[in-house]
């Protein structure tokens, strides 16, 4: 019966070997690396369906309002290599496309004439892994636009902050993200929060994979152009996100968020739903 010893040890190997691969557990650290070609590209569509105020309703003065916008957006990152002081020269190509818009069906004219917008980038990148802007192609360099091109690219760069210690397969994290919403005449401004919840759920051939839970809650009450506005949005999404270990980058990120909104300007009451999905994708090759 001594031959039948290896086939009883064998199977508990191979449960132990699955056990310590459950448990891999990795740092996630993204990193734009020397002599690398990072091409984004996101693609974002909204749908909206907001209802007419009631008393205009009332007065026949109109119908619901069915809005759908689509955008393509494109980034890319050229790197060179190190130089004595680690730091690593980057070139950045970031181009807006045509914005295509319909309001109940109807083009709107304001999304088939917006031209392409490209911006050249030029600068450096630490060894903390920080952008040092050095100039814009067709603009003179100043704080101003050193600080708004700083902050385009910090949005791509760290979009996702993962914790500064090893997740293994089950672990979740959550990252709250602060946003202002822009509005001409506003008093004050106004912030937002989003909240992410990512769970890692595998790890397999140096791909990590994530599920993800958005949250987004927004309460505004103040005065814009001297009317009132109060204002409430909520939503909740999920979606997925693959990052390449090997390569320290995400490569497909996938979002789709429920929105409800209530808005009341000056006693006039608008309601809707809206639905925002997108799409990144980002190949990377050796330059």
């Amino acid at each position: 019966m001594k031959f039948m010893k290896p086939l009883f040890i064998l199977p508990l190997l191979i449960v132990a070997g699955l056990q310590l691969k459950a448990q891999q557990q990795i740092i996630f650290k993204p990193a734009f690396l020397p002599k690398t070609s990072y091409s984004i590209t996101k693609e974002m569509k909204t749908n909206m369906n907001m209802g007419m105020p009631a008393a205009l309703a009332a007065a026949g003065g109109g119908q619901d309002m069915v809005m759908a916008m689509s955008s393509n957006s494109t980034s890319l990152f050229v790197t060179g290599t190190r130089d004595k002081n680690n730091m690593i020269p980057v070139k950045i190509t970031s181009k807006t496309n045509n914005i295509k818009m319909t309001m109940n069906g109807q083009d709107m004219p304001m999304g088939s004439g917006m031209p392409n917008t490209t911006v050249e980038v030029y600068g450096k990148y630490t060894p903390a892994g920080q952008l040092q802007v050095d100039s814009v192609a067709g603009q003179k360099i100043n704080d101003s636009v050193r600080t708004v091109v700083s902050k385009m690219i910090e949005t791509i760069q760290n979009g996702i902050k993962f914790p500064d210690h090893p997740l293994k397969v089950g672990d979740v994290f959550v990252q709250e993200m602060p946003f202002n919403i822009p509005l001409p005449g506003a008093t004050d401004a106004n912030k937002a929060t989003v909240k992410v919840t990512y769970k890692l759920t595998g790890i397999a051939n140096n791909i990590a994979t994530f599920d993800l839970v958005e949250n987004i809650d927004v309460d505004m009450d103040q005065a814009v152009q001297s009317q009132k506005l109060k204002m409430n949005i909520s939503g909740m999404g999920n979606g997925s996100l693959n990052y390449d270990v090997t390569k320290q980058f995400f490569t497909t990120m996938t979002t789709n968020l429920n929105l409800t909104f209530d808005m009341n300007m000056s006693g006039m009451n608008i309601k809707g739903k809206s639905v925002v999905s997108s799409v990144d994708k980002v190949e990377i090759t050796a330059n």
